[in-house]
């Protein structure tokens, strides 16, 4: 049996199994990506429609205010979930070889001299992996979650609160004019 044939499959088998680590943070980040286009659209529509058809109403409807507020922090914060500060992204973490930045910051010669390094140990390109996946997931999927459900549970409890303030006036007889 040949065993160089059979390490060579196993490193293979390992280099895939890496691969597949690294495409389901990728396949993660693309999903927050959409779902937060999607509230950065639900609460935009929202905030249009409050602002057109219910102004005239919003001098003295709470309820208008409080869906207004939540929706446009909502908003905001899904704006956000994309692109997080650099203060919750960036915490002096090695940089992988496969980030731009890190890429743009060497020449041409440097980077091509560093991936045939690289190339030439194999700890060295788990090591890439590794690097890469572990930034991914934390320096840039997890704040991004964090911000995506911070919109999300403002939106929610917003609407929540304004159905809450609604009920109370009812209750207290006080005029009411939903919009």
């Amino acid at each position: 049996m040949n065993t160089n044939t059979d390490q060579d499959i196993d490193i293979l088998s390992k280099i895939t199994f890496m691969d597949s680590l690294l495409d389901k943070q990728t396949e993660i980040r693309n999903m927050l990506d959409v779902r937060s286009n999607i509230v950065i659209g639900f609460n935009s529509a929202l905030v249009v429609l409050l602002v057109t058809y219910f102004r005239d109403q919003a001098t003295d409807n709470p309820v208008f205010w409080v869906l207004l507020g939540s929706v446009i922090l909502s908003l905001l914060l899904a704006i956000i979930a994309l692109k997080p500060p650099h203060t919750s992204t960036k915490k002096g973490q090695v940089e992988s070889l496969f980030y731009h930045h890190y890429i743009h910051s060497k020449s041409l010669e440097e980077y091509r001299a560093e991936i045939h390094g690289v190339l030439n140990d194999e700890k060295k390109i788990y090591d890439a992996y590794i690097t890469e996946v572990y930034n991914m997931t934390s320096y840039s999927n997890i704040p991004r979650k964090r911000f995506l459900y911070s919109s999300l549970r403002v939106l929610i409890y917003g609407m929540s609160l304004a159905i809450l303030v609604y009920g109370v006036m009812l209750l207290l007889s006080m005029p009411v004019s939903l919009f």
